[in-house]
């Protein structure tokens, strides 16, 4: 099973119908995923394929790299298009202001993000004009000194590409800041978006690019959902969750994403739920007939992780990482 970059999945049995890939991130892992499928998809023109998540989000980097390949899915379970989160919207506000449009629409969605303490009262209506901010601030130095800081930002933005200019929002504009302000459940989810869309801006040189690839993701969510569920002999892909595949049987199937916190899921690690979590993922991997990929990423964001129990127990052993 050699990849355009060498090796992506290892036997784990002797037989090779099981196999175990371990890859650099999440991106990666949905990138040699997509080109497994198309390889087998090329090699068993009448094969079943499907890949199983614990969550409908989990798919969510599958879905776009399958859409990179040209390979039709099937979504069962609709996730939320993550690029209509409100950190996502927040971080395109920022590149448009920065790159194209200085619409008070924009101005107004990343102003106070993080807290520069501005009143909607300071703008006119249409586009935004910092000499006009600077004016009416003239007589407040703080207030000055915040605006007077987001135009050299926007200015170090504005010459950046989308990559680059999300990790200075981040860190030089203090987008980070007001993130980590934010607590519990929804500070974490938030700090994860800010890493998936870091992540999505990476593939691209500009923002037209990258506004291009958002619309046609958003419009291949809805028709994966449209579209029937895979016939056989059909080149379709079925993405669906452990709990929606019992009763499903498939020649292939393929369970990325098997992390020590995502499978078992961190708040479901022990006692009963713990073998709940254990069963669901029996579930899954029963649901090939032919050939079973299981697969983990090295790194969410910027932290490690590291493979699942449940892949030790089927006698994985984790290779040997090098220091950073």
């Amino acid at each position: 099973d050699e990849g355009k970059d060498g090796p992506a999945f290892s036997a784990l049995t002797p037989d090779g119908s099981v196999r175990v890939g371990a890859f650099a991130d999440e991106r990666e892992e949905a990138r040699r995923v997509a080109e497994m499928i198309g390889r087998l998809q090329g090699k068993e023109p009448g094969w079943s394929a499907a890949a199983i998540f614990r969550t409908a989000s989990g798919a969510l980097a599958l879905a776009e790299a399958l859409e990179a390949e040209k390979i039709p899915f099937f979504m069962r379970q609709r996730p939320n298009n993550p690029y209509l989160h409100p950190v996502c919207q927040d971080l395109l506000a920022y590149l448009r202001f920065a790159k194209r449009e200085r619409s008070r629409g924009n101005f107004l969605r990343i102003m106070n993000r993080p807290c520069r303490y501005l009143s909607r009262q300071l703008l006119s209506e249409g586009q935004v004009s910092f000499p006009a901010l600077l004016s009416a601030c003239r007589t407040n130095p703080f207030l000055y000194g915040n605006i007077r800081k987001l135009q050299d930002d926007i200015g170090r933005i504005a010459g950046m590409d989308p990559f680059a200019a999300v990790r200075y929002i981040r860190r030089g504009a203090g987008y980070d800041r007001w993130l980590h302000e934010l607590e519990g459940k929804k500070g974490e989810e938030y700090v994860k978006m800010a890493d998936f869309f870091q992540q999505s801006a990476r593939e691209f040189r500009t923002l037209e690019q990258l506004e291009a690839h958002i619309g046609q993701f958003g419009r291949s969510l809805e028709e994966a959902q449209k579209r029937e569920r895979a016939k056989e002999g059909t080149k379709t892909v079925e993405l669906l969750t452990m709990h929606g595949a019992k009763g499903l049987e498939f020649d292939a199937v393929f369970l990325p994403g098997c992390n020590e916190g995502l499978v078992p899921h961190k708040k479901s690690a022990s006692g009963d739920q713990l073998e709940e979590e254990r069963r669901m993922f029996y579930v899954g991997m029963t649901r090939a007939k032919e050939r079973l990929f299981l697969s983990w990423h090295q790194k969410s964001g910027e932290d490690i992780s590291f493979p699942s129990r449940f892949l030790r127990e089927c006698g994985y052993r984790e290779p040997w990482r090098g220091p950073e």
